[in-house]
């Protein structure tokens, strides 16, 4: 029994190691399909580590179910023992499957959030108000530390992503992905820096899947 419990602790910790680098590979796959100037040095593409996630979690899923038989359990017959693993290596697949998606999620969205502009860094406008004209500054949201620089990202209390954009002589904060101004007050402290983003406007003539016509158009 003991070799056993061995051999299948021992197969769960490679299964989950197999699932988990899987699932790094697969998040780097997604934002390197998803954005061109990703980082495309990963080592498999998107098949194999998908195959590699399913392949721990196999494993994992095995190693849990030979783990469970071994429970002693009185007056357990065969019949019970298998299907009480059937039932440990099934809850343990799910479990993982769902802890590779959501680690697979992460790291495709935080490589996205890291990821550079394939444009230039154009130099900004300086902005000019009518002679005359009140153009009060808007206030700065106090919940933006004050090492913060547009174009980082933070992450609330709550786990949602906001953007910093300068706002006259502070800085506010955008939600995302809606690109929503966020009202003052209304982020959960505190906020943790959680990297930056480059934001490039494509002119609707060089714009992917725009049509030629459908740009004239819109210019006019």
């Amino acid at each position: 029994m003991v070799p056993t419990a061995i051999i299948s602790a021992g197969l769960m910790a490679v299964g989950g190691a197999v699932a988990g680098l899987g699932a790094y590979q697969l998040g780097l796959a997604r934002a390197a399909r998803k954005w061109d100037s990703a980082d495309r040095s990963f080592w498999i593409g998107r098949g194999m580590a998908t195959v590699g996630a399913l392949l721990g979690l196999l494993m994992l899923a095995v190693g849990a179910a030979t783990l469970t038989t071994l429970v002693d359990l009185p007056d357990a017959t065969p019949t019970a023992r298998a299907g009480l693993g059937i039932a440990g290596g099934v809850l343990t697949f799910a479990v993982g499957m769902y802890g590779t998606a959501k680690l697979a999620d992460r790291v495709e969205l935080n490589t996205l959030i890291r990821t550079p502009s394939r444009f230039r860094r154009l130099p900004p406008a300086e902005s000019r108000s009518p002679a005359g004209a009140a153009n009060p500054e808007p206030p700065s949201d106090p919940v933006v530390p004050p090492t913060a620089r547009p174009g980082w990202v933070y992450r609330d209390a709550g786990g949602a992503w906001y953007l910093v954009v300068s706002a006259g002589a502070g800085c506010r904060l955008v939600s995302m992905p809606d690109f929503r101004l966020v009202s003052i007050g209304t982020v959960k402290e505190p906020v943790t820096a959680a990297g930056s983003v480059e934001l490039a406007v494509w002119p609707l003539s060089e714009a992917p899947g725009v049509r030629e016509s459908e740009a004239h158009q819109a210019a006019t």
